[in-house]
């Protein structure tokens, strides 16, 4: 038993010392002229670069009356639409955006849309993204927004659409390639699939065609619309970037020269990515320590098809007045 508490404490205290020298390593953030930066899982070090960016550009959802501590922005706030991106929610979530949004005079959402599939039952333990809702009670987020936003709830006003309800489930890395299903059963506990009168053939679907119902969902409602995922960070990203190609202009002018940056998404060995426009910095500035490539593979191709181009036909105009 000593020996093995010794060999902890080593194995701790070596572990330390090597993050303790990474941090005090010299860091060599690039210049304005050649972009060449580097990321690690505890510190993104191309930040100080993208964080001048958005301090010059100014128009981030971040920095739009947005909100740090539920990953909350402003994609758009016109005559036509009111368009919100957060994480999850839950009970005291859902309490401190509302009071943020009336103390900013922003519109109540009358519409919320959950793109992931976890949230609806008690876990007995957390996975390392879901320990801050574990620790807050919020693990349970998407029930607790069940609740509030239904008929009977405290918020009768307020649509409530998840992939319990509709098609709106979007896979975290390319979810126009990722096409699956999962039993619906698995992630709910007893007294969700007795709430939802789940069935043991319903499935949780994934598809591309999700992501355009996302996107109606969002773009053909005249109140305002808020959408989110777990993190807020991936598939909540995604469909961000979705909406920016939908605006184009400023937002998918590409660089004179791209943001090459390195993720280690997941604790990998190192993505290569390189960011073309303003769209792609603003996913970063919500997601500094995990960015998936896959992610503006997926949102590259999707403004590349028929499909897209209907959309932004029909709503650029629209997204774009101010």
């Amino acid at each position: 038993m000593i020996s093995t508490t010794r060999s902890l404490f080593f194995l701790l205290l070596i572990s330390s010392t090597a993050l303790l020298a990474r941090n005090n390593a010299p860091k060599n953030y690039g210049d304005d002229s050649s972009p060449g930066l580097s990321d690690s899982w505890f510190e993104a070090d191309y930040m100080p670069r993208l964080e001048k960016i958005a301090r010059a550009y100014g128009k981030f959802s971040h920095q739009t009356k947005g909100l740090a501590s539920l990953n909350f922005g402003v994609l758009v706030h016109n005559k036509y639409h009111h368009i919100y991106r957060s994480k999850a929610l839950g009970d005291s979530g859902t309490e401190e955006l509302f009071t943020h949004l009336l103390v900013n005079q922003l519109p109540l959402p009358t519409r919320v849309i959950f793109i992931n599939k976890d949230g609806f039952k008690k876990k007995i333990w957390a996975k390392i993204p879901y320990v801050t809702h574990f620790i807050r009670g919020t693990d349970n987020f998407a029930m607790q927004e069940h609740r509030l936003f239904n008929p009977n709830g405290r918020f009768p006003e307020v649509e409530f659409w998840h992939p319990l309800n509709l098609n709106v489930y979007l896979h975290g890395h390319n979810p126009l390639e990722d096409v699956d299903s999962y039993p619906a059963l698995s992630y709910v506990d007893r007294e969700a699939a007795a709430e939802f009168s789940l069935s043991s053939q319903q499935q949780i679907t994934a598809s591309k065609q999700n992501f355009y119902t996302i996107l109606e969902m969002i773009l053909n409602h005249e109140g305002g619309v808020l959408f989110h995922c777990t993190g807020g960070v991936h598939r909540t990203g995604m469909v961000s970037m979705a909406i920016r190609k939908l605006q184009g202009g400023q937002w998918t002018k590409p660089f004179a020269e791209p943001i090459r940056i390195v993720s280690y998404s997941n604790l990998s060995s190192g993505q290569v990515i390189y960011l073309d426009n303003l769209a792609e910095v603003e996913y970063v500035m919500h997601n500094h320590h995990n960015v998936r490539l896959e992610n503006f593979e997926a949102v590259r191709a999707l403004a590349e098809e028929p499909e897209f181009q209907l959309l932004y036909q029909r709503y650029h105009q629209q997204l774009n007045t101010q």
